[in-house]
């Protein structure tokens, strides 16, 4: 009995040690994640200059978040992308990442968990002073919103418009813009116009905070939808499907859809 015993307690003691070991080595940690998006507009229909395909693969996701930490040499990027369609040529040419030396850095504003933290405790503060501020203008938003009531429309419709998206979404852009705290669409390789950026992926979630636009010209017309970005929600406007479609497919609009 007392054999048995010392055998099973031996027989634990090495399972336990093999699972602290793989804990230790990180085969027991969730695999990291990186959300990857563009402000701008991609223009070209090829896939080697559509960031959203170069980013695809899970192995240029782990790296990206690594070099984010430290840049590397050209002989580790190359190996941690042996099993990937993506190769450091195509992160290169499409200014993913640069060169300085023998080193490459990441060379787009890409923001970990620990990044994003930082972020929350600082917007908290600001966002809620923006808020104060606009519904201190309500009564005069409304009195101006008067003078345009198209039929059938709904005041509260028209600002959510008016403030959401034309004033704090893309007012906002062409705000930082003039005042030289961001570049607005700068041109990028395949006469693309777009500034990329990416988070990690973390149990906190943006859903009713992140909101933002998909819009689309066609001849004289333009398409626009407003409303919560988050990954989860999905929108169905004309812009929702053309932007599906270009991260997914990367293709032009067909005359079809067009009429």
């Amino acid at each position: 009995m007392y054999k048995k015993m010392s055998h099973c307690f031996l027989v634990f003691s090495i399972a336990f040690l093999a699972l602290a070991i793989l804990q230790n080595h990180g085969f027991n940690q969730k695999e990291r994640k990186l959300q990857i998006a563009i402000v701008g507009i991609i223009e070209n229909d090829d896939p080697k200059y559509n960031p959203y395909f170069v980013c695809r693969p899970k192995e240029v996701n782990l790296l990206l978040l690594e070099m984010a930490e430290s840049p590397m040499k050209r002989e580790e990027i190359e190996s941690r992308l042996s099993s990937s369609k993506t190769k450091i040529e195509d992160l290169i040419r499409l200014e993913i990442i640069r060169q300085e030396k023998d080193l490459f850095f990441i060379n787009f504003p890409l923001f970990t968990e620990k990044d994003e933290e930082i972020i929350m405790k600082v917007a908290e503060k600001y966002s809620q002073y923006l808020a104060n501020n606009t519904l201190n203008k309500k009564n005069k938003i409304y009195d101006l919103l008067d003078k345009y009531q198209p039929s059938g429309i709904g005041k509260d419709k028209l600002a959510f418009i008016a403030v959401g998206c034309l004033n704090l979404d893309l007012g906002a852009l062409d705000l930082l813009a003039e005042n030289g705290y961001i570049i607005h669409r700068p041109e990028k390789p395949g006469d693309n116009h777009y500034v990329l950026n990416a988070e990690e992926v973390t149990e906190f979630s943006l859903k009713e905070i992140y909101w933002g636009c998909h819009s689309d010209s066609i001849n004289d017309t333009m398409f626009m939808t407003f409303g919560d970005h988050h990954e989860g929600t999905k929108r169905y406007g004309f812009s929702d499907i053309l932007w599906g479609l270009g991260r997914s497919f990367s293709i032009d609009v067909p005359e079809f859809y067009k009429k």
